[in-house]
């Protein structure tokens, strides 16, 4: 059987489709799973890897094959290789920007990638400090972790190691705690549905939490930041672990609570 364009097109995109659903799966219910899949980069990596995968490989296929043509199997061979190497590269961008974990630091939940958590824990290997790994803390997909807070006693080296070229709070795996063996200082932070309901964010949180089927006081309410996005973190103390993220808009009034810098492009 002679395979013709139009069957060479299909079956290169029937192949890059098949490639293209493991990683969705992967990315969705591993990487980034749940709303972090759009809040924390899951979406932006994705459209970089369809690009090259269902795009730009099969639209190599239609432009160059063509059945007896000449130096066709270098061709074909060159379009695969050329593929294969790409999505190893977006393979391995987007696993390195994994939701790794969400770190509770100074009143909010931040997320933190693989890329930064490796980065960071190299910086304190560079200043003598002995970093944690974070799958020593949690079993949850993403790991949730707690930092204390600084107080008056330990306020003035919080400032000095952030002068003095440590990590970010949220970064510095060596201070890092079990978020199980942390949940009453937790609760000390969390937000109240009264202060939700001064700054606008109850009325949309609400329906979140009737939608899990969930009464108001049996979750626990805190603000999160992640790469795109910022709101409200609904937390299941039961489960440690955050069943849903309500992105919300800052404002006048809760801007503050929410997050100090824009989400980064």
């Amino acid at each position: 059987m002679v395979i013709t364009k139009p069957l060479a097109f299909a079956i290169h995109l029937t192949l890059s489709l098949l490639v293209f659903s493991s990683l969705v799966y992967v990315m969705y219910f591993w990487w980034f799973p749940g709303d972090l899949f759009f809040l924390d980069g899951g979406w932006q990596g994705l459209k970089l890897v369809a690009l090259i995968d269902l795009v730009l490989g099969p639209l190599l296929t239609l432009v160059l094959y063509s059945p007896g043509k000449k130096n066709l199997v270098f061709d074909m061979s060159a379009i695969a290789v050329f593929q294969l190497v790409a999505l190893a590269y977006g393979f391995y961008t987007t696993h390195q920007q994994q939701t790794l974990a969400v770190v509770h630091s100074e009143g909010v939940f931040n997320t933190i990638s693989r890329a930064a958590h490796l980065e960071a824990n190299a910086q304190l290997r560079a200043l003598d400090v002995e970093p944690i790994h974070v799958a020593t803390l949690s079993d949850t997909r993403p790991r949730m972790i707690y930092t204390e807070p600084p107080n008056k006693e330990t306020l003035g080296q919080f400032l000095e190691d952030i002068f003095n070229g440590y990590p970010e709070p949220q970064e510095r795996s060596d201070q890092y705690l079990p978020i199980d063996s942390s949940l009453d200082q937790l609760r000390e932070e969390s937000k109240t549905v009264e202060a939700m309901v001064e700054d606008g964010t109850w009325e949309k949180v609400e329906s979140r939490v009737n939608a899990l089927g969930k009464a108001p006081d049996e979750m626990e309410y805190y603000p999160f930041r992640a790469r795109y996005g910022r709101g409200i973190a609904i937390f299941d103390p039961n489960t440690l672990t955050i069943t849903d993220y309500v992105a919300v808009k800052p404002t006048p009034k809760n801007i503050t609570e929410t997050a100090d810098a824009e989400p980064a492009d």
